[in-house]
């Protein structure tokens, strides 16, 4: 542990088969990087990005209407961009799978790759029957 960032978080397998948190992780907002989490984003997503941000689209050619938008957002503080930038991350979710993870049966740990992999019902069904099983 003396070896890791005082942010970092770590979680350990356990010899009963559970993850278990050995040191919960800290926020670190210092790394926030606007040009990144705009790249991240759909041509229709950062233009809804600046829009929430600024209360409008720039008006500029569409070979420069990324470098407008980049530009138009760093004079805002990065934690209200990142703030707006993860509603609209976040509206990229199923909301029937998002109901789905949020049920207790799924550890915090693996909610990350259920969203990433878009679980439907049975997808879940067997997921938490998999969990279940005692080896």
């Amino acid at each position: 542990m003396d070896c890791i960032d005082e942010y970092v978080g770590i979680m350990v397998f356990s010899k009963d088969n559970t993850i278990e948190l050995c040191k919960a992780a800290q926020v670190y907002n210092d790394k926030l990087d606007i040009l990144a989490m705009i790249k991240t984003l759909r041509k229709d997503e950062y233009l809804q990005l600046v829009s929430q941000i600024a209360g409008e689209i720039p008006k500029a050619t569409p070979v420069q209407l990324f470098k407008t938008c980049v530009n138009l957002l760093s004079e805002y503080p990065v934690l209200e961009v990142h703030a707006a930038f993860l509603r609209i991350i976040k509206q990229r979710i199923n909301p029937c799978t998002n109901d789905l993870i949020q049920q207790s049966e799924i550890p915090e740990a693996l909610r990350l790759s259920c969203y990433y992999h878009n679980l439907d019902q049975n997808d879940y069904i067997n997921l938490v029957g998999k969990l279940s099983y005692q080896i």
